[in-house]
């Protein structure tokens, strides 16, 4: 079952993200599956229940807060034992999927479920950038949770783990966006692997580097930086969801720029690990800053005293992707039910603004047409904003 929705849903170049290249899998299908599959979870082992979970994530699947309870009860008692590409793939999709979760307001609302024994619906609430951060937690279970932080937290005696670049990578990011201090260990080796191999793994994991590095406090190196850019300049750029636009661009602006005044998360915070400056050459850490903790805004930083920007190819590559982002969703926001692709929400007003700054503060002068659209987009972002908030005022 796993396997065919990944070929499905094109994810067999194992591009471990959102916004997989090569298709998607159709939402029927993706309906199909996750009905068949959380009766039957208990039973499989589980790599199998790993590469189902991964499959969706890659499908851009939203799950029921039933299937997700589903996966995180059958996988949390053989966590810690996984093997270490097994564990990274598993939490890299949970993240990811409760993340979805969380961003699919409507599915709580109506209750909906693929689940027929599923009951009940989850949290409400506006889309806020602070209620999807409270939603996702909401999602987790905390067993599952405790044993996430045992595995990425402090180094089990006895135990040695050899993670690949790719497992490091989806862990980090699975640590970021759930808001899981991970161990310094695990920085510094990622930073280590890194260096000169990033072409060895697929590029949507070379991009998302950046935003969960930047996210757990972590400033990389300009000679990291050259190469990250290198790696994911071409076809990747164009497979960018607005949620990766919104990531990408706050990671750079913290990454080269360093001085971050944060604004409302949208995901959890997560805790700044200590990373030894004397343990890499690969990660530099900010001395003199007086920002709040990177790390407790993934998106939406107002940034100032720029002294870097990255290539102007990059930039002009990520203002036409949001200005073709922004002329395309002139329609009312989208709700989405479980199982619905998600990769069309609209930006939040903190996420526009913050995208804006970015690049003015990189010196970078967007197109007539994307200028426009970006104006037009945060004004109907404020009013749908202010709708939902009375909207939520009047329930």
């Amino acid at each position: 079952m796993a396997a065919a929705l990944a070929r499905s849903s094109g994810s067999s170049n194992a591009g471990a993200g959102t916004g997989v290249g090569g298709g998607e899998a159709p939402h029927a299908f993706v309906h199909a599956v996750l009905a068949a599959s959380e009766a039957k979870m208990g039973a499989a082992d589980l790599p199998t229940v790993t590469r189902l979970a991964a499959a969706v994530a890659k499908a851009h699947a939203v799950p029921s807060p039933s299937w997700l309870r589903s996966l995180q009860a059958v996988t949390a008692p053989q966590l810690l034992r996984a093997h270490e590409t097994d564990a990274a793939l598993l939490c890299w999709a949970v993240a990811k999927l409760t993340a979805a979760a969380a961003r699919s307001t409507s599915g709580y609302a109506n209750g909906l479920s693929y689940s027929s024994s599923s009951g009940g619906s989850g949290g409400g609430g506006s889309k806020g950038d602070g209620d999807v951060g409270a939603v996702q937690q909401q999602l987790l279970l905390p067993e599952w949770r405790t044993v996430f932080g045992q595995r990425v937290g402090a180094q089990r005696a006895g135990v040695g783990e050899a993670y690949t670049l790719a497992d490091l990578m989806r862990l980090l990011w699975a640590c970021a966006a759930l808001g899981v201090r991970p161990r310094a260990g695990l920085l510094n080796s990622f930073a280590g692997k890194s260096i000169d191999r990033m072409s060895s793994v697929p590029p949507r994991l070379v991009l998302e580097s950046a935003w969960a590095t930047a996210a757990l406090g972590a400033q990389m190196t300009p000679k990291w930086l050259n190469q990250w850019t290198l790696a994911v300049q071409g076809p990747t750029l164009s497979t960018l969801t607005p949620e990766d636009l919104s990531a990408t661009l706050w990671a750079l602006g913290y990454h080269f720029l360093g001085h971050i005044q944060p604004s409302p998360p949208s995901v959890p915070p997560a805790t700044t690990p200590s990373v030894p400056q004397s343990s890499t050459d690969n990660i530099s850490r900010e001395k003199g800053s007086t920002s709040s903790d990177p790390a407790s805004s993934p998106h939406g930083p107002l940034l100032v005293a720029s002294a870097a920007a990255p290539p102007a190819t990059l930039l002009e590559a990520l203002s036409a992707r949001l200005g073709s982002f922004l002329r395309s969703q002139q329609a009312p926001a989208v709700s989405h039910s479980p199982g619905q692709l998600h990769d069309t929400a609209p930006f939040t007003p903190t996420q526009l603004a913050a995208m804006s700054a970015t690049l003015a503060c990189f010196g970078h002068v967007p197109s007539a047409g994307t200028s426009r659209a970006l104006a037009e987009g945060l004004q109907s972002a404020m009013v749908q904003q202010q709708q939902q908030q009375r909207e939520g005022q009047s329930s």
